[in-house]
């Protein structure tokens, strides 16, 4: 008996954990990867490039909340659901692939909207992240650092992989 409040005493202070570190994010700065160290051979793509090749934005990393930028930019998610993205584009130096990495926060209007919109997500690629009512998608050409990336999202935030059901 005594064994059992230990574990919902810890179930609930991890509970209160995690809702506290919910009531901190701020859009888009908590997500927000910075100069980590497992970014060194990365680069931001240059806007120009985006925009000689089209596709029109202003700032690398950025944020919109134009419905048109954000339905080209997130897969199975309707975008009259999300209120504003935030993106990071880079590419490897090492690379001459070209574009290499990118990050995309998707800030619904509330969890409820993620969560149905949840529901159609298929595939495992991109790597979703969910937390409240920000996904965090992650999708690249290096597995490695996919999963360096989520796992600094899972400790820095509380972020929770989000596994597709078929």
């Amino acid at each position: 008996m005594k064994n059992s409040y230990i574990i919902v005493f810890f179930c609930l202070l991890n509970s209160l954990i995690m809702n506290a570190q919910n009531l901190n994010i701020e859009f888009p700065k908590s997500f927000v990867l910075g100069k980590q160290n497992f970014l060194k051979a990365q680069e931001f793509v240059p806007v120009k490039i985006f925009n000689d090749d089209g596709y029109l934005i202003e700032n690398n990393p950025g944020i919109s909340k134009e419905k048109e930028f954000i339905s080209n930019n997130i897969r199975d998610f309707n975008s009259n659901d999300v209120k504003q993205i935030y993106f990071e584009i880079y590419w490897d130096v090492n690379s001459k692939d070209g574009e290499d990495l990118n990050i995309v926060v998707m800030e619904f209007i509330s969890e409820k909207e993620l969560q149905e919109n949840l529901k159609t997500v298929k595939l495992f690629s991109p790597v979703y992240l969910v937390l409240g009512k920000y996904c965090i998608a992650i999708d690249g050409n290096n597995d490695n650092l996919i999963r360096t990336i989520a796992l600094f999202y899972q400790e820095k935030i509380g972020a929770k992989y989000y596994l597709p059901k078929y």
